[in-house]
This record gives structure tokens, C-alpha cells and sequence, in this order.
């Protein structure tokens, strides 16, 4: 059963003729990239529905929502409480490691207090999350030093963190002013935990916590890339979201 197929069972109404050109136009272009085979994971909460926002694009596997979270028109949003997504989907099996990893995340508005936006932790030198502290953007692997992204007072956009290499990772930001992208020059050191995947809080050996309050369009994980498809993947993924709602990031 195709991505869209699945959509429209779960939440028992098709996807319009505008979502779905987008959608196949998104897939369509991540694979004449190369890109789509590095995706092990990828979600568009955009449907209403808990059962269609669940749903992983690449697999079409589902995950599993709990506590407050509302499913919004376009968006999904995590109360800071209670709720989170978990993926179901871990890292590590998935085949990401220090040197060869990538988050994604598309959101319309997340806030400056500091917790974790995404991941696991199972130790200090065996995590891989975003998180946010004293107004910047972080992003902790392995062990290897903070990557630092950049100061903000609300987070909006489409955002990439990728590593392909053992001595640096990219950054990669799309919004409705433009794609920009930053490097780091950090070593890769610890690992990654062989823990599930959690979108609005960590996954602290297996617990979650740490929720974090904000609204989501669409959050993945990938193999490493290069600062050229990083740049590329956020600037389509970016438009995936907007073509699919009609809608920008800041109205």
C-alpha cells in the first residue's frame, strides 16, 4: 500500500489532488537524488488524524502518539506536558552512527525554553537529540562537543542536522525567506543508542522526558549528507509542507 493509500484509510478520506501532486512530486525528487534511500524514517503530521499522522512515509509503519497532543489542521501540537510521538523506530538498527546521521524537524513556532525537541539519551557519550539552551539551538551526538546552531526566540522553519563524516556536521534551515546552512568542525566520538526515536521530548532510556511544547509540521531521520543534499532535502521538504497546506510558516 502506497504512503497516500495508507493516509487514506487510516483517517478514511483521500488526501486532495493538490497533496497528493505534492507528495509524489517530493518522493519523486528524492529519489532522482539519490536522497530517498538514506530516509529511514519520515513523517507529515499534517492530516487531522492520529492515525494518519503516524504513519511513516518511507516504510508506511506506524508509531504511537500519547498524552496531550492535538492534531491539527496542517500541524500537530505537543502540550509540554505529557505529550510526545514515538516513532517506534531505532536509531542505531536503523543504521545511524556518530559519523553517518540526521535529524529533521518543520515547525511553525517552538519556544525558547530549554528542553529537548527530539531524541534518545542513554548515556552522556551514547544520545543523539536537538534540544535548545539559554536561546540557541543544540544539537548533542555521541559524545562529540555541542554543535550549536543559532540564537532565535521562536524556532520556525524546516531544520537539518546531518553528519557524513567523522569531523564535522551541517545545519540546514528552509523558511519563507530563503535556505541558509551552517558547519560545524566537530569530531565523532561515543555513540548512538539502539533506543526509539521521540518527537517533543527525549527518550531517556526508554522513559520519556523532558516534553517540550510547540507546534510540527513534519520530522524525520536520515543516513548522513553531504552540506549540498542537506540544503536540498530541507529546501523540498519545506515545500512539501507548504504545498500540501497551502500555508506559510509566518502568515
Amino acid at each position: 500500500m502506497s504512503y497516500l493509500a495508507a493516509v487514506a484509510t487510516a483517517k478514511g478520506s483521500a488526501a486532495s489532488g493538490v497533496q497528493k501532486n505534492a507528495v509524489n512530486a517530493f518522493v519523486v525528487g528524492e529519489k532522482l537524488s539519490g536522497r530517498w534511500s538514506k530516509h529511514k524514517g519520515l513523517w507529515l503530521p499534517i492530516w487531522g488524524s492520529g492515525n494518519a499522522n503516524a504513519i511513516d512515509m518511507v516504510s508506511r509503519s506506524s508509531g504511537t502518539f500519547a498524552g496531550g497532543v492535538t492534531h491539527q489542521s496542517n500541524t500537530i501540537y505537543f502540550d509540554g506536558i505529557s505529550g510526545y510521538f514515538n516513532t517506534s523506530k531505532s536509531l542505531s538498527s536503523n543504521g545511524l552512527t556518530v559519523s553517518n546521521m540526521g535529524f529533521s524537524f518543520l515547525t511553525t513556532g517552538i519556544t525558547t525554553i530549554d528542553a529537548p525537541l527530539l531524541g534518545v539519551c542513554n548515556t552522556a557519550s551514547d544520545q543523539a537529540y536537538i534540544t535548545s539552551s539559554g536561546g540557541s539551538v543544540l544539537a548533542a551526538i555521541g559524545s562529540t562537543a555541542w554543535s550549536v546552531y543559532q540564537n532565535y526566540t521562536t524556532i520556525i522553519g524546516a531544520i537539518v542536522y546531518t553528519r557524513n563524516s567523522s569531523t564535522s556536521g551541517v545545519w540546514a534551515k528552509c523558511d519563507d525567506f530563503g535556505t541558509t546552512f551552517s558547519t560545524d568542525s566537530n569530531s565523532s566520538l561515543g555513540t548512538i543508542p539502539n533506543l526509539n526515536h521521540f518527537i517533543g521530548c527525549e527518550n531517556y532510556i526508554g522513559i520519556p522526558t523532558s516534553f517540550r511544547n510547540g507546534t510540527y509540521g513534519g520530522y524525520g531521520m536520515h543516513l548522513g549528507m553531504s552540506q549540498s543534499d542537506a540544503t536540498a532535502f530541507v529546501t523540498a521538504f519545506a515545500t512539501l509542507w507548504k504545498s500540501c497546506t497551502g500555508t506559510v510558516f509566518v502568515a
